[in-house]
């Protein structure tokens, strides 16, 4: 007699068990992917200036808004105003909680995009799950 008694499970059911505790995922074959020598272009600054955009964006925007007060006001005239206008964005509710928002949203894609990466979750060509805090 079996540990099973009388009864005698189908042959197409396996007894429950715990399986292992680290799986791991299917090996994934890719082809073999030979870069160009203009793919520095894209990989080492494009992407990584997407990633950066929001912050780029507003250094962009405060660069043409001091070129372009820096010639009807003059250089100084053009710092004190920037300067002005940073401190108003720092200490009004309204327009800094928009902004810190935006800015945290564009740190915790990036990490997020870091920490697929790492897990080893992005794709070959570097796609990665979408986040649902970051949709």
């Amino acid at each position: 007699m079996n540990g099973w008694g009388p009864y005698r499970p189908p042959t197409w059911r396996q007894p429950v068990g715990w399986g292992a505790l680290h799986e791991t995922p299917p090996i994934i074959t890719a082809p073999v992917v030979r870069e160009r020598p203009a793919d520095w272009l894209f990989n080492g600054i494009l992407r990584p200036a997407w990633a950066y955009r929001l912050e780029l964006a507003l250094i962009g925007l405060v660069a043409a808004g001091y070129v372009w007060l820096g010639d009807r006001l003059g250089r100084e005239g053009a710092e004190r105003l920037i300067v002005a206008a940073a401190l108003v964005v720092a200490m009004v509710t309204w327009t800094r909680e928009p902004l810190a928002h935006a800015l945290l949203r564009s740190h915790l894609r990036r990490r997020w995009a870091l920490a697929c990466r790492h897990a080893k979750l992005a794709t070959p060509n570097d796609r990665i799950p979408v986040s649902s805090a970051a949709s």
